[in-house]
């Protein structure tokens, strides 16, 4: 709503929101044309490279707008007159997939086809538009804008859920209004929320170094007692000593030792109070096993691959497990 007030601060009457189909305004002969203009309506500094693209491999699909920000992203901009379907998520991800493959002359190349400029004038363009001193050429991840007059809750879910799932897709809410014979456009950037803009920065880089923090060794024995510690040592000490050319490769979930050969993780290792639990990555059948230390885990849930599985505690002969833990490591070197 729009409170309009006169000059002696009286309230003199109120707008209603109103949508675009009832003012007679189209999705590509208006919208589309209003914000190729003037791309800045949605909240940042944009030069728009083209519009309606089709040209993409094996499918017959237009693009609205193809822009590109001050960083050096693609940005692909999808527009709803009146509100976004439960679809539109879907429709802009194809769109910035078809997107991801697009290289520098490329862009060079539809935006001079767009603008009718040389491919040269547009080259100078786009070095002075980016302002990312790092730039080569343009990702393989492409942002998303979607612009609509209302959202469905559905699609707002889905795209934050996106964003939780680092897809930069951004949702701006254009507000209309009829006054007199004039329409007036309000953007309004509901996802991600200005004011919560900085807090979700601090919240993924918060995120990143929790996930960072847990790959790695001392994140796995921080919270076991030391006879498992001086376990892990040993029995890493005995794995080192196969060729040479094992790595340790730590994950949130366990540490895995690698072939240097092969770059696969033959031996994962999971941590708890009173044993450490070794998954040797082998099929079933593959293990020679007189002893029958290993347990059959082929129909059981766990963390890393492989069909069979080690239970050692700091009290076991852990010689007598070493062999088996060396069969997995022998196939992938």
């Amino acid at each position: 709503m729009i409170l309009v007030v006169n000059k002696d601060k009286k309230l003199e009457q109120t707008i209603d929101e109103s949508n675009f189909s009832e003012m007679g305004v189209w999705e590509r002969t208006h919208l589309e044309e209003w914000i190729a203009d003037n791309p800045n309506i949605l909240g940042e500094d944009l030069l728009t490279i083209t519009t309606e693209y089709d040209k993409f491999d094996k499918t017959s699909k237009r693009l609205d707008i193809l822009a590109v920000d001050r960083k050096g992203k693609l940005v692909v901009i999808e527009l709803k007159r009146d509100v976004a379907d439960k679809f539109v998520d879907l429709q802009s991800i194809h769109y910035a997939a078809y997107c991801s493959t697009l290289n520098y002359e490329d862009i060079v190349e539809i935006r001079a086809e767009y603008s009718n400029k040389s491919t040269e004038e547009v080259d100078i363009e786009l070095g002075d538009f980016i302002e990312n001193d790092e730039f080569t050429d343009f990702d393989d991840q492409p942002r998303i804008i979607l612009v609509a007059n209302e959202f469905k809750e559905e699609t707002l879910a889905a795209v934050l859920w996106l964003r939780i799932s680092d897809v930069d897709i951004k949702c701006v809410k254009l507000e209309a209004y009829e006054v007199k014979d004039d329409i007036i456009v309000t953007p309004r950037i509901i996802i991600p929320l200005p004011e919560a803009k900085q807090f979700m920065i601090y919240r993924d880089q918060k995120s990143k170094r929790s996930a960072e923090s847990r790959n790695s060794e001392e994140s796995h024995l921080k919270t076991v007692p030391d006879d498992i510690k001086e376990l892990y040592n040993e029995i890493k000490i005995k794995i080192e000593e196969f060729d040479g050319e094992v790595r340790v490769n730590p994950k949130k979930w366990y540490v895995a030792f690698v072939s240097k050969v092969s770059s696969a993780n033959c031996i994962y290792l999971n941590f708890y109070q009173k044993n450490i639990k070794i998954v040797l990555n082998l099929k079933k059948g593959e293990l020679t096993d007189p002893k029958d230390l290993a347990e059959d885990i082929s129909e059981k849930g766990h963390r890393g691959n492989g069909d069979y599985r080690l239970t050692i505690s700091p009290d076991d002969d852990l010689d007598q497990f070493i062999p088996l833990i060396k069969q997995s490591y022998a196939k992938y070197s």
